[in-house]
């Protein structure tokens, strides 16, 4: 019984169609369409703002992609996301990799640790 269980268990691997994993949870190109966004209600400007601070505040304190940032305290969320946005617009190159490393990379480009 129990090889019947495990030959069936086997098989089901092997026949289950492919799931891609997911590289990151959103991309550059799709954090750049977020920030650049026109719509009037200002969701994806809301929504770039948002995930560009939860970067930032991860950068204070741990490394992202072994990157840091030591954002001076008078930086705003608005600048941050400005910096941020214009990386994104300059390296479309880099649009498909993870969003939270470009940002990363981006202010800690800008405001690095010393």
């Amino acid at each position: 019984m129990v090889r019947a269980i495990f030959l069936l268990t086997l098989t089901a691997t092997f026949l289950a169609p492919p799931v891609p994993a997911r590289a990151a949870f959103l991309t550059g190109a799709e954090l750049l369409g977020a920030c650049t966004d026109q719509d009037p209600n200002g969701y994806g400007q809301i929504y770039c703002l948002a995930y560009v601070t939860g970067i930032a505040d991860v950068l204070e304190q741990n490394a992202v992609n072994g990157l840091r940032a030591c954002i001076p305290e008078e930086a705003t969320v608005a600048t941050l996301a400005g910096i941020v946005r214009e990386s994104l617009a300059r390296h479309p190159e880099r649009g498909g990799y993870g969003a939270a490393g470009l940002v990363a990379d981006a202010l800690g480009s800008t405001f690095p640790c010393r």
